[in-house]
């Protein structure tokens, strides 16, 4: 077993049903450790991920204006360090969905509760309080 105070900061090879992985663990806060496969061992996939999710799988103007609000809230949360969802692309989507809602986290990248959970709480509050007051679950 490995300290987990050992690995924050730095790449691990893990062993995972006879497959060795290159991972990279972050500080999540506190001293934990937090797992970022993305940003270890595998560029090519992220590459292509951020490609589809980019460019191959962009909504269309009429997909995003069939999003019916009214039978489920869209609200988009986005840090302005995540490189994965930018927040020009949120924000657009967001104008683009009738009744949708935007939240840039300001400090925040694609793992806020991770990296900085008080300043995510401090973001994701209101928007849990907005759903509240709309009749959303309690």
């Amino acid at each position: 077993m490995i300290p987990l105070e050992s690995v924050t900061g730095h790449y691990v090879t893990l062993e995972l049903d006879g497959l060795s992985h290159r991972v990279y663990f972050e500080e999540a806060g506190a001293g934990i450790p937090l797992l970022c496969p993305h940003t270890a061992g595998a560029p090519p996939v992220f590459k292509g991920d951020l490609y589809y999710y980019s460019v191959d799988h962009d909504m269309s103007e009429d997909e995003l204006a069939s999003i019916d609000t009214s039978r489920c809230a869209v609200h988009l949360l986005t840090g302005d360090y995540d490189y994965t969802a930018p927040t020009a692309l949120s924000k657009s989507a967001a104008d683009r969905i009738p009744g949708a809602s935007f939240v840039p986290m300001e400090g925040l990248g694609h793992f806020p509760m991770c990296e900085d959970p008080e300043r995510f709480l401090a973001c994701l509050l209101p928007v849990l309080e907005k759903i509240r007051a709309d009749g959303g679950p309690a």
